[in-house]
């Protein structure tokens, strides 16, 4: 008597599909959770600070505050609750510069802003939370 093959047995084919749907459905699982575990919710907070900081001087370059080219003036226009460190670099004036040291145990955001004050300048500035 020859011995039954499982593949072959035409009542086993629901058991092999379910096996198929459960592994594939491991599988999403699987992808699922490590897209999850990328994504790093700690920095949604600086994304924040990101656009905070950035709206503000782009909103005192468009109401023109940014002219003077006076580093204290400007950091007394922007929020306290961060801190920054200025630089602004104009073509005839040169390089504008505060003596603000940069923390390395922050999250820092730096950015560069053309605008013009009588002349192409170029404001690049550093900020971090106090």
């Amino acid at each position: 008597m020859k011995k039954k093959n499982l593949f072959l047995n035409s009542g086993n084919k629901g058991m092999w599909f379910t096996v198929d749907a459960i592994f594939a459905l491991l599988l999403v699982l699987v992808v699922i959770m490590l897209s999850y575990n990328h994504l790093n919710y700690s920095n949604m907070p600086n994304a924040a600070i990101t656009l905070d900081v950035n709206d503000q001087f782009i909103v005192m370059d468009k109401l023109n505050e940014l002219d003077s080219l006076d580093i204290v003036a400007i950091k007394a226009e922007l929020k306290d609750k961060y801190e920054y460190k200025i630089e602004i670099n104009c073509e005839s004036s040169g390089l504008i510069n505060d003596s603000s040291a940069i923390p390395e145990t922050k999250f820092i955001f730096s950015n560069e802003i053309p605008f013009y004050a009588n002349e192409n300048c170029r404001l690049r500035y550093w900020s971090w939370l106090k």
